[in-house]
């Protein structure tokens, strides 16, 4: 991301990491995380911010749609 600038202190510095979350309530009681996020932390004040990310691969794909299978099932 060339044209970042941090929202609180306005510094261009990032770093740039990945973490996965829990949706729902049953999808935490069973550590089912469906939820992949980029995140930008500015380098200065550690302002973070997430940015979902859109599955891309056919295998992906599929894996998203047992996710939602299995959650209309638990739920």
């Amino acid at each position: 991301m060339t044209n970042y600038k941090c929202v609180k202190c306005n510094c261009l510095k990032y770093r740039k990491g990945e973490v996965w979350l829990a949706g729902s309530f049953w999808k935490r009681i069973l550590n089912i995380e469906n939820r992949h996020f980029t995140t930008l932390t500015c380098a200065s004040c550690g302002y973070t911010e997430l940015h979902e990310k859109q599955a891309v691969t056919a295998s992906e794909k599929r894996k998203e749609k047992v996710e939602e299978v299995l959650e209309v099932l638990v739920d």
